[in-house]
């Protein structure tokens, strides 16, 4: 016999607060890109140029203008 014994029940626990935890995290990452592309869009209509409407979400957003691009472009595909 081990001396360490397996305890489903607590390994199921721990399996289901990691999931949920993971669910949160992307939750959260897609809830980022929705406001970066409506704030794009609300911009754009504004008549601000796309140049400068990535860099004013790239300073709200405190990232870097080539991931706010990434984004906007990925999401028009």
């Amino acid at each position: 016999m081990s001396i360490f014994e397996y305890d489903e029940q607590a390994h199921m626990a721990l399996i289901k607060e990691e999931s949920f935890a993971e669910g949160i995290v992307q939750g959260k990452k897609e809830e980022r890109i929705q406001g970066i592309l409506k704030a794009f869009e609300i911009l754009k209509i504004s008549g601000i140029t796309e140049t400068k409407a990535i860099e004013m979400i790239s300073e709200q957003c405190q990232t870097n203008a080539e991931e706010i691009n990434r984004i906007i472009h990925d999401s028009s595909q």
